[in-house]
């Protein structure tokens, strides 16, 4: 026979086992949605890096990418993207278009125009200065063809005027005159004549 504590203990499991088999299953745990996470805004090292992609192309494909960032919806990353590729290929019409792109991303007022504005403005000074030192050396090369032009011409000029020189028949010696004997000097008073006697 069961003492009293062993059927309490035994009564109370079969309890336990009936309640445990009138709870209904647990619902299988369901994993977590993935979290997703939008990407990084792209940073000024992500445009350089792209910068030096762009710059390792033929000149062909060079053109190309800047037709495609021409027709894209303008962004200010899309602008500086443009014109870092603009100064690259060096001529003085695309470096004036860089210029000219960097001071309207310098002068927007929009949030991600405010985010690119710091290394636009180190740019637009840098090619401002280049651009201004350009046309200085233009100018300067300028006046020099023209100095060497005048040079040429005044050079022209003086072996015309030698050739025209040399090309003109001799002069024949003129003869000096004789110079004409000089008059005799007039008589000495006779000595003993008191002076003032004719």
């Amino acid at each position: 026979m069961w003492s009293r504590g062993t059927g309490v203990i035994i009564a109370a499991a079969l309890s336990l086992t009936a309640c445990a088999e009138l709870q209904p299953a647990a619902e299988p745990a369901v994993p977590d949605a993935p979290v997703v996470t939008e990407p990084a805004p792209p940073t000024e090292q992500d445009v350089l890096v792209e910068h030096l992609r762009l710059v390792a192309l033929p000149a062909p494909e060079q053109a190309r990418e800047l037709q495609r960032l021409a027709v894209q919806s303008p962004t200010p990353r899309g602008s500086l993207q443009m014109a870092l590729l603009l100064a690259h290929r060096g001529s003085a019409a695309e470096l004036a278009r860089a210029i000219s792109l960097l001071d309207r991303l310098v002068q927007g007022g929009s949030e991600e125009d405010r985010r690119w504005q710091p290394l636009a403005q180190v740019l637009l000074d840098s090619w401002s200065e280049q651009r201004r030192l350009g046309d200085r050396i233009e100018r300067q090369a300028q006046q020099l063809r023209e100095s060497q032009r005048r040079q040429e011409q005044l050079s022209d000029t003086v072996a015309a005027l030698k050739a025209i020189e040399l090309s003109l028949p001799a002069k024949p010696a003129q003869v000096q005159p004789l110079p004409s004997p000089a008059a005799p000097a007039p008589a000495a008073p006779a000595s003993g004549a008191p002076a003032g006697t004719p």
